[in-house]
């Protein structure tokens, strides 16, 4: 008889082997490092209760490509041009008609991935930006603040639609890069957000910086780096 319930300090325990594993099949055809790779994660205890992604704005930006060659405005302005659309590219967060097609394409993701997984405790889609720096410098984003107030703002847009499909429909997007600070306005309650306090920010010292996150909001993930093999030139 056991009079405990045992639970794992965090609900999400996941690790990414960059440049390493998974590993590609047309690489790995017999499916063996991805094999090794997932018993592994599993003996360590890595899962839990649900599953978040990272960058997603290059697929966004890609699915709606013919709206952005009709809509030049909708991209970034940088050193007073308007950016060609690219995989790291971002974009003009103050255009309304951006944020409705932004906001439409994200709640058609939602729809679909309720649709194909409907048991899931959580349903959260990324919004998180493409990697790299290339914010917008149009006099209208700068009107709306730091990189944070637009991107976190952008994020909020979003959120409030997904509360109107269903209680557990979530965002989530990292504290990380141009947009590590913490915006100046509450998040909303299903707004997820993954803190990179220790590598590609430079907006406050990490402990600060997760001091910082945990005034804003409660809905808070670690994403730390272990040494990256192409930072490290494989060292330990």
């Amino acid at each position: 008889k056991c009079n405990y319930l045992f639970a794992p300090d965090f609900v999400l325990r996941s690790f990414f082997g960059t440049w390493g594993v998974p590993r590609n099949p047309i690489v790995d055809k017999a499916n063996y490092v991805n094999v090794q790779w997932w018993i592994w994660t599993y003996r360590n205890r890595f899962g839990g209760e649900y599953h978040l992604t990272g960058h997603s704005w290059n697929e966004f930006l890609w699915s709606n490509i013919n709206e952005f060659k009709q809509h030049p405005e909708y991209m970034a302005l940088v050193k007073g041009i308007r950016v060609e659309p690219t995989t790291a590219a971002k974009f003009c967060i103050s255009d309304t008609g951006f944020q409705n097609l932004f906001v439409g394409y994200y709640l058609e993701k939602l729809k679909k991935l309720m649709k194909s997984s409907p048991t899931k405790s959580k349903f959260i889609i990324s919004v998180e930006p493409s990697d790299g720096d290339g914010d917008c410098e149009c006099d209208k984003c700068k009107k709306l603040g730091s990189v944070s107030n637009r991107v976190f703002f952008l994020a909020n847009l979003v959120a409030k639609e997904f509360q109107k499909i269903s209680p557990k429909a979530y965002v989530n997007l990292y504290a990380y890069n141009t947009h590590a600070a913490t915006p100046d306005f509450a998040l909303e309650p299903n707004v997820l957000v993954q803190v990179i306090p220790y590598k590609y920010q430079s907006y406050a010292a990490p402990e600060q910086m997760i001091n910082n996150w945990k005034a804003k909001s409660d809905n808070l993930f670690i994403y730390d780096y272990y040494g990256l093999p192409i930072l490290n030139v494989d060292m330990p």
